[in-house]
C-alpha cells in the first residue's frame, strides 16, 4: 500500500513538472503600435502593397504602413540595429516570397516582422542600390551603380556576379524574365544575359534619350524616353517602334513615368498623359484624363503604383499622394462634365429616355444631359421653369419623369407636364390638387409614359403621357402614406407596398384591389418600403429601411436577401440577368444572384475626399441599357458594369498579440507568422491583441467589433487604436473574434478569429488538483488514523497502566521472591561455607585438599555476588536501587580489586599495569557499586586479552573541560574521577560501540569479535546504569595504532563534587553481614611453571578460558596424568605438536574460537585427528550436544559434572585407544572390522597407505622411513608422531612387529619353510629371524603352528 501511494505521488509530481515545462508559442520582442493620422512626410517616393493588403508608403523622411485610415511610422533610430538604415526611402520591393525590401540612401534592409528590419551588408564600394530583383528560384539580386550583387541569405552576405561601368539610376534598368534571363535597358541599347551573365542578345534602344523609362509587361519590354516608345518581344526578340522621335519631338513629349494598367501602357509627361492600347494599337492623347488628373493634383508625379486590387496610387513631391480607384471607368471620364456640373449638389430624382438624362437638384433646378453630345443644360427652378413658384410659395419637386419630349414634375400638391423643345421647357398643363386639400403621395410611370399617383383620399390617378387624359379609381386601401411605394408592373397592374411589407395590386380602369398574402420566415414588423423594381424574370425586388427583399410572383413567397447588409436601400437598378445595382446610404453595391454575393464600390473619383455619400430615393436610372446613373447627396455616379472598379469590402487582419510585462513587451507577430491558435503560459496572461482593417474607400462606413469568446459576454466596439486589452486572463481556452459590420447592422462582411489557450498555473493544473485531493484525502486519513491511533493509544495506555500495575505487583512478587530465594540461597551457602572454613583451618589436610577447599570458597563467594547483582538489576528496572554514598579512598579500593584480578591474569600470563593508585583520593562513592562496576570491566578485559597480553588500569582527578572532551553532555561539575580499563585485544566493531551498553545486547557472532555473546547481555548495561546512578557516564572506544586496532578502552567518569549527591544519598553504610568469605587474595598454583613430566602417565590437555575451571580440572587429573592448561583454542593448537597430548578436555564457549571450531579443526587435520576430544560446557540442549558430536567430539559433558564420571570417561577413552593399538600391533593387515569401526576415515586411510608401502618393502632388512614419510606426504617427525599416536610404537618397532606377524601368518599357512619366510620378511639371516621370532612369540619358528 505504501509503495502504491508513493507511486501515485510520483506520477502526480511528474505531471506537475510536465505542465511547468509545457510548450507555448515562441515570443519575440514587440513594441506597442503608435498610429498617426498623417504621413511622416508629404514627399512620397515609393509604394508597395504587402500580402495582407497593407500599403507601404516610402517618403524622404521615413516609412509608413497605411491601412486606409492610420499610418504606422518607421524611422531610423541611432544605435538600434533593428530600425531603418536611413529615413530617405528610394524604392520598395516585394519579392516572390511576399517579403518587403526597402532601399534607402544608406543601403538596403528587409522587413522581418515584429516592427523590425534586417540590415543587408552591401560592400562599401557599391554605395548606391537602384533596384532589387528576384528570379523564379527566389534568388535576390541588388542592382547598384557598378554591378549586380547576389545575396546569400544564409550567410547574410553579398557577392558580385556582374559588373559594368558606373551609371546613374536614370540611365540603366534591369529585368528578369520568366526564364531567369537578365535584360539590361540602357540609353543606347537593350541587352540580354544568361544566368551566368553571358550576353546572348542585344538591340539598339532608339526610344531612350538620356533617360531610361522601361517596364516589363506581358513578356515584353516597353521602353520610352524623349525619342518615342519601343516594344521588345522577349520571345521573338522583335522590336516595334510604337511612336518615333519625330512624333515625340513634334508633340514635345518627354515621358517621366511609364506604367502598365488595364491593357494599356500609360505615359505621364509634363502636363500630359498618353496611353497605348495594346488591343487596338492606338496611341492616344488622354485629354480628359489629363484634365482630371492635373486639375486636382500636381503635374509632377514622383512615383505611381498599381496595387493587387488594381487601384492606382500616385505620389507627388512634397504634395502627398492620391489613390485613384476608378481611373479605368471610361464612362466616368467621358461624361466627366456631367459629374463636374452636379458636383456637391443633391440629386433628388433621375429619369432617362433614349439618350437623355433628366434630373432634379436639391434647389428645384432641373438639368438635362445628352449622352451622345455630352451637352449639359440646366433649368433654374426659380427662373426657367414655370409653375414651380407661385405667389404664395415655391413647390418642392420630388420626382421627375420623361417620356419622349414630355417632362413631368411632381410635388405633393401638383403635377406639371412640360414639352421639351429647342433646349427649352414649355409648361403644357398643371394639375393643381392642393387647392382642393388633396395631396399627392407616391408616383410612378409605366412603359407607355402614363403617370400614376396616389392621393390622400384613397384614390389612384392616371395621367396620359401628354396630360390630355385623366382617370381616377377609388381604393379602399391606405396607399397615401409616405412609408408606402407603388410600382407599375410590365403587365400594367399597379403593385402597392405599404408599411410592414403589406402588398396589394390594383388594375385600371375597373379599380379592383387585391391583397397579396405572402409567406416569409423573417419578422417584418417595422419594415418600411423605399423603392421597388421588377426584373426580367418578373420577380419583385423591394428596397427597405432594413435591407433587400425579393418576392416571387408565382409563389407569392417573400424572401429576405441575407447577403445584402440590413442598411437603408434607396434605389435599385437591374444588371441584366445577373443581378442588381443597389444605391444605399453607404455607397453603391453590386448584388450577384448566381452566387448570392454583394460587392461594394466607391462613389467618387477623388479618394482624398472624406465626405459621406448618401444615395437618394428614386435616383437610379439606366441609359442605353449599359450606363448606370445613381444620384446622391453630392452629385451623381455614372458607370458601366464592365468598367466599374471593384472596391471590395474592408478586410480585417489580426496583427499581433503583445504580452505586457512592465516596460518590456514581447509577443507574436501574426502578420509575418500567421497561426490559427496561440498557447500562452500562465505567466503571460496580460495581453493586448492588435488588429486592423484595410479599407481604401472612404465612402464606405463600417464598424469594428471584437469579442473573446469564453470571457466576453457581448461584442465590444473597437476604438481607433484597434486594440483589445485583457489583463490577468484566466486559464482556459478562448476564441478571439474580430468582425467588420455596417453601422448599426448585424451583417458581418469580414471576420477573423484565433484560438487562444492560457495554461493553468502549475498549482492549478490537473495533476496539482489531484495532488491536493490526495493531500486532503491523506489529511482526512491521517486525522482518522490519528483519531484511531489516539483511541488505540488510550486503550494501550489503559492496558499499559493495567500491565504496569500487574508488573508492579509482579515486581513486588519478584522482589519478594528474589529476597526469599536469596535468603534461601544464602542459608545453604552459609552452611556450606562454615564447615569448609573450618576444614581449611585444619592443618592435617594435605595441600591438595586445601586448594580444593579454596576453590569451593571462591565459587561460593562468586555465587553470592551473582545473587546480589541479580537483586540489584531487578531494583534498577524498578528504580528501587538507591545509592549509599560515603567517602572512601578510591585509589585504595581500586588497588584491592586489581590484586584480586591479578591472580587470574597470571594464569594467562597477562600483564596488569596500573597508574594513579599511589596517592590517596577520598571521594563520595558507593563502594559496593564501584566494586560491581570495576569487576564487570576487569572481567571483560581479562576475557578479551590474549595470552601474554596487557591490561592497563588508570585513575585520575580531572576538571570538567577535560572530562567533557572524553564524554560529551556531562552534567556540569567542577571535578571528575576518571577511571579507564584498557585491554590489548582486537577491539570492538565501530558500529557496536554504542550498542554494547544496551540491555540484553549480544554482539553479532559474524563480527569476528564475540563480545558478550557468551553471557546474558546485561553486564555492560548493568555497568552503565550503576555509573549513571553516580551521576556519571561511561563510554567505550577502540585504541588504534595508525589504522590498526590494538584493543578496547572503557572510560568511566564520576563526579566528586559534594553538590553531585543529595543528602539522602549520603547514608552511613551498614556493614554487609556476609563479607567475602575469604579476605585474603586468592592464590592459584601457577599453570605455567615447569613441571617434571612422568613418561608413564598419559598427557591430558585442558582448554578453558575460565581460570577457576581450569585449575579445578587440573587438580582432578594431575595425580594420574601429565596435565597442561591452555586458556584459548588458538594457543592450544599452536602447542599441540610440542605437547603431543593423549586426550583433550575443551570448553565450548570461548573467545575467538569456540570449542566446536577447535574440535572440527583437529578432526580435519590428519596429524591430530586421532586425539580424543571431550567437550565440557554449560550448554545442555540436545541440539547442542548433537552439534558437538557431529564435529568429531568423542564425548560431550555438561556442567555441572560428576568428577568421577569425567575421570572414568577419560580413562575409558584412553583404554579404547590402547585396545586399538593392540589390534594394530597384532595384525599384519588392516582388514579387521573392529579396526575399521574404531578408526576415523583419515586414520584408516593413513594405515592402509602405510601397510601398502610396508608390503612393497617387506624384503628389505632395514626399512627407509624417510622414503615412507615422503610417500605419505609428511615430514619424518610428523610421521613418527602420527604413527606413535596411533600405535604407541616407534616406526622401527612397529615395522619389526609387522614383519613378525606377517611371518607367523606365512608359517601358519604351511606353504613356506622357515628359510623362505625369513627371506620373504626381510630378515638377513635365519638365526636373526629365529631369535626375533622367539622373543616376540615365545617359540621358535619351526615350532609355531
Amino acid at each position: 500500500m505504501k509503495k502504491l501511494v508513493l507511486t501515485c505521488i510520483y506520477i502526480v509530481l511528474l505531471g506537475i513538472c510536465v505542465s511547468c515545462t509545457s510548450h507555448s508559442n515562441q515570443l519575440v520582442k514587440l513594441s506597442s503600435t503608435n498610429l498617426f493620422p498623417t504621413l511622416s512626410s508629404e514627399d512620397v517616393t515609393a509604394f508597395i502593397m504587402d500580402e495582407n493588403g497593407y500599403m507601404w508608403i516610402g517618403t524622404s523622411n521615413g516609412l509608413n504602413l497605411f491601412d486606409g485610415k492610420n499610418y504606422h511610422q518607421y524611422m531610423y533610430i541611432p544605435g538600434d540595429s533593428s530600425s531603418l538604415m536611413d529615413n530617405y526611402i528610394n524604392f520598395l520591393f516585394k519579392d516572390k516570397r511576399k517579403r518587403i525590401w526597402i532601399g534607402t540612401n544608406s543601403g538596403v534592409c528587409q522587413y522581418t516582422g515584429t516592427d523590425q528590419f534586417k540590415t543587408i551588408p552591401i560592400p562599401q564600394q557599391y554605395t548606391k542600390v537602384y533596384q532589387i530583383l528576384d528570379n523564379n528560384k527566389k534568388e535576390i539580386f541588388f542592382v547598384t551603380e557598378k554591378g549586380i550583387l547576389l545575396y546569400n541569405e544564409q550567410k547574410n552576405s553579398c557577392k558580385e556576379v556582374f559588373s559594368y561601368l558606373p551609371a546613374n539610376k536614370n540611365s540603366i534598368k534591369f529585368f528578369i524574365d520568366k526564364d531567369n534571363y537578365f535584360w539590361n535597358v540602357t540609353t543606347d541599347s537593350i541587352l540580354c544575359y544568361t544566368k551566368s551573365f553571358t550576353k546572348v542578345f542585344s538591340c539598339p534602344n532608339p526610344a531612350a534619350l538620356n533617360v531610361v523609362n522601361a517596364i516589363i509587361d506581358d513578356n515584353c519590354i516597353w521602353s520610352t524616353g524623349g525619342n518615342g516608345l519601343l516594344k521588345l518581344n522577349l520571345s521573338t526578340h522583335k522590336t516595334i517602334i510604337i511612336q518615333d522621335s519625330i512624333y515625340f519631338n513634334k508633340a514635345n513629349i518627354v515621358p517621366r513615368n511609364i506604367i502598365a494598367y488595364k491593357d494599356k501602357i500609360w505615359l505621364i509627361a509634363k502636363n500630359r498623359i498618353y496611353s497605348y492600347n495594346k488591343s487596338t494599337h492606338e496611341f492616344l492623347k488622354e485629354e480628359k484624363m489629363t484634365k482630371i488628373i492635373f486639375k486636382y493634383f500636381s503635374s509632377l508625379i514622383s512615383t505611381w503604383y498599381v496595387d493587387d486590387r488594381y487601384n492606382l496610387w500616385f505620389g507627388f513631391p512634397n504634395q502627398g499622394y492620391i489613390n485613384l480607384q476608378r481611373l479605368s471607368n471610361s464612362v466616368a471620364l467621358q461624361h466627366h462634365q456631367l459629374i463636374e456640373k452636379l458636383n456637391n449638389t443633391s440629386i433628388r430624382s433621375l429619369s432617362t429616355d433614349s439618350n437623355m438624362i433628366w434630373g432634379i437638384q436639391d434647389n428645384n433646378d432641373v438639368f438635362s444631359y445628352n449622352i451622345l453630345s455630352n451637352k449639359f443644360l440646366q433649368f433654374k427652378g426659380n427662373k426657367d421653369i414655370q409653375g414651380i413658384i407661385t405667389r404664395r410659395f415655391q413647390h418642392k419637386i420630388d420626382n421627375i419623369y420623361c417620356f419622349k419630349n414630355h417632362i413631368w414634375l411632381a410635388s405633393n400638391s401638383r403635377l406639371m407636364c412640360y414639352n421639351y423643345k429647342n433646349e427649352t421647357l414649355y409648361l403644357k398643363k398643371v394639375f393643381r390638387y392642393g387647392i382642393e386639400n388633396i395631396f399627392l403621395g407616391n408616383t410612378c410611370m409605366d412603359n407607355k409614359g402614363n403617370i400614376y399617383a396616389t392621393t390622400n383620399d384613397n384614390r389612384l390617378l392616371r395621367f396620359s403621357p401628354d396630360g390630355s387624359k385623366t382617370e381616377s379609381v377609388k381604393l379602399n386601401f391606405p396607399v397615401y402614406e409616405r412609408e408606402n411605394t407603388i410600382l407599375c408592373l410590365k403587365s400594367g397592374i399597379i403593385l402597392i407596398c405599404t408599411n410592414n411589407l403589406q402588398l396589394g395590386t390594383c388594375s385600371f380602369p375597373d379599380g379592383n384591389l387585391k391583397t397579396i398574402h405572402t409567406t416569409i420566415s423573417n419578422n417584418i414588423k417595422g419594415i418600411t418600403p423605399i423603392c421597388m423594381l421588377e426584373d426580367r424574370q418578373k420577380n419583385i425586388w423591394i428596397g427597405t429601411n432594413k435591407g433587400l427583399y425579393m418576392m416571387h410572383m408565382n409563389t407569392l413567397t417573400l424572401t429576405h436577401i441575407d447577403a445584402v447588409p440590413d442598411t437603408y436601400i434607396s434605389s435599385l437598378a437591374e444588371k441584366g440577368n445577373q443581378g442588381l445595382w443597389i444605391g444605399t446610404q453607404q455607397g453603391i453595391a453590386e448584388y450577384t444572384k448566381q452566387d448570392n454575393r454583394v460587392t461594394f464600390y466607391p462613389t467618387i473619383i477623388n479618394s482624398q475626399d472624406q465626405y459621406r455619400v448618401i444615395f437618394n430615393k428614386n435616383s437610379a436610372s439606366i441609359i442605353q441599357d449599359s450606363i448606370y446613373i445613381f444620384g446622391h447627396t453630392k452629385g451623381c455616379t455614372i458607370f458601366t458594369s464592365s468598367a466599374m472598379e471593384k472596391s471590395a469590402l474592408p478586410t480585417v487582419h489580426l496583427e499581433k498579440i503583445i504580452i505586457n510585462r512592465g516596460n518590456k513587451s514581447k509577443g507574436i507577430d501574426l502578420l509575418t507568422n500567421p497561426v490559427k491558435s496561440v498557447h500562452l503560459s500562465y505567466k503571460n496572461n496580460d495581453i493586448t491583441i492588435g488588429f486592423g482593417a484595410v479599407c481604401y474607400s472612404p465612402a464606405l462606413q463600417y464598424s469594428c467589433y471584437y469579442k473573446m469568446e469564453g470571457f466576453d459576454s457581448e461584442w465590444i466596439e473597437s476604438n481607433d487604436n484597434k486594440q483589445a486589452i485583457y489583463s490577468n486572463l484566466p486559464s482556459g481556452n478562448y476564441t478571439f473574434k474580430v468582425k467588420l459590420v455596417l453601422p448599426g447592422q448585424e451583417n458581418i462582411f469580414s471576420e477573423e478569429q484565433i484560438h487562444i489557450s492560457v495554461e493553468k498555473a502549475p498549482w492549478f493544473s490537473t495533476p496539482a488538483i489531484l495532488l491536493y485531493i490526495m493531500i486532503v484525502i491523506g489529511i482526512i486519513m491521517y486525522i482518522n488514523r490519528l483519531y484511531l491511533h489516539i483511541k488505540s493509544d488510550r486503550l494501550v495506555m489503559q492496558m499499559l497502566q493495567r500491565d504496569k500495575e500487574r508488573e508492579h505487583l509482579t515486581n513486588e512478587m519478584n522482589m519478594n521472591f528474589f529476597a526469599n530465594i536469596s535468603h534461601e540461597f544464602r542459608n545453604p551457602l552459609t552452611m556450606i561455607s562454615g564447615p569448609i572454613i573450618l576444614l581449611q583451618k585444619d592443618k592435617k589436610l594435605s595441600t591438595e585438599s586445601h586448594q580444593l577447599l579454596q576453590i569451593v570458597l571462591r565459587s561460593i563467594n562468586q555465587m553470592l555476588k551473582l545473587i546480589d547483582q541479580m537483586l540489584d538489576f531487578n531494583k534498577l528496572e524498578t528504580d528501587a536501587l538507591k545509592m549509599q554514598i560515603s567517602k572512601y579512598d578510591i585509589a585504595n579500593e581500586i588497588s584491592d580489586l586489581i590484586k584480586i584480578f591479578e591472580t587470574s591474569a597470571v594464569q594467562k600470563n597477562i600483564k596488569v599495569e596500573s597508574t594513579g593508585m599511589q596517592t590517596s583520593l577520598f571521594v563520595w562513592l558507593d563502594k559496593d557499586k564501584l566494586s560491581k562496576i570495576l569487576s564487570n570491566l576487569f572481567t571483560n578485559a581479562l576475557k578479551h586479552t590474549p595470552q601474554n597480553g596487557c591490561i592497563k588500569i588508570g585513575l585520575a582527578c580531572i576538571g570538567y573541560n577535560q572530562a567533557a572532551s572524553i564524554i560529551e553532555d556531562l552534567p556540569v561539575y567542577q571535578k571528575y574521577v576518571h577511571i579507564y580499563v584498557q585491554d590489548s585485544g582486537k577491539g570492538i566493531p565501530e558500529e557496536q560501540l554504542t550498542d554494547i551498553f544496551k540491555r540484553y545486547y549480544q554482539a553479532d557472532n559474524k563480527s569476528g569479535l564475540k563480545y558478550a555473546n557468551w553471557g546474558t547481555g546485561i553486564g555492560l548495561y548493568y555497568v552503565k546504569r550503576l555509573v549513571q546512578l553516580h551521576h556519571g557516564n561511561v563510554i567505550a572506544q577502540n585504541v588504534k595504532d595508525g589504522s590498526q586496532c590494538t584493543g578496547a578502552i572503557f572510560h568511566v567518569l564520576l563526579p566528586i563534587d559534594d553538590s553531585a549527591y543529595e543528602k539522602d544519598e549520603r547514608l552511613s553504610v551498614e556493614k554487609n553481614n556476609l563479607e567475602d568469605l575469604f579476605g585474603d587474595t586468592p592464590t592459584y598454583p601457577s599453570t605455567n611453571a615447569t613441571i617434571a613430566i612422568d613418561p608413564s602417565k598419559p598427557h591430558l590437555l585442558i582448554v578453558d578460558d575460565d581460570i577457576q575451571i581450569s585449575v579445578y580440572l587440573k587438580s582432578l587429573f594431575e595425580k594420574e596424568y601429565n596435565v597442561t592448561n591452555k586458556y584459548d583454542a588458538e594457543s592450544a593448537i599452536a602447542a599441540l605438536e610440542n605437547l603431543e597430548p593423549d586426550i583433550i578436555l575443551s570448553d565450548v564457549v570461548m573467545g575467538e574460537m569456540s570449542g566446536y571450531e577447535f574440535c572440527k579443526k583437529l578432526k580435519t587435520n590428519q596429524l591430530y585427528c586421532h586425539i580424543p576430544v571431550i567437550l565440557i560446557t554449560a550448554k545442555s540442549q540436545i541440539t547442542e550436544q548433537v552439534e558437538g558430536l557431529n564435529v568429531g567430539a568423542s564425548a560431550y559433558v555438561t556442567k555441572p559434572f560428576n568428577p568421577e564420571y569425567l575421570k572414568a570417561l577419560v580413562k575409558s577413552l584412553l583404554q579404547n585407544r590402547d585396545n586399538i593399538r593392540s589390534l594394530l600391533l597384532s595384525s599384519s593387515t588392516n582388514n579387521s572390522q573392529t579396526i575399521t569401526n574404531a578408526l576415523s576415515a583419515q586414520d584408516m586411510a593413513f594405515m592402509n597407505n602405510l601397510y601398502q608401502l610396508m608390503d612393497s618393502m617387506m624384503s628389505q632388512d632395514d626399512l627407509n622411513f624417510n622414503l615412507i614419510a615422503e610417500k605419505l606426504c609428511m615430514s619424518r617427525s610428523k610421521f613418527n608422531y602420527k604413527l606413535k599416536g596411533l600405535t604407541g610404537e616407534t616406526p622401527i618397532h612397529f615395522f619389526l612387529k609387522y614383519k613378525l606377524n606377517k611371518a607367523a601368518e606365512l608359517l601358519k599357512s604351511g606353504k613356506y619353510n622357515v628359510s623362505e619366510v625369513a627371506d620373504i620378511t626381510g630378515f638377513g639371516t635365519i638365526s636373526h629371524f629365529s631369535v626375533s621370532f622367539k622373543k616376540y612369540f615365545g617359540v621358535n619358528p619351526s615350532e609355531y603352528k
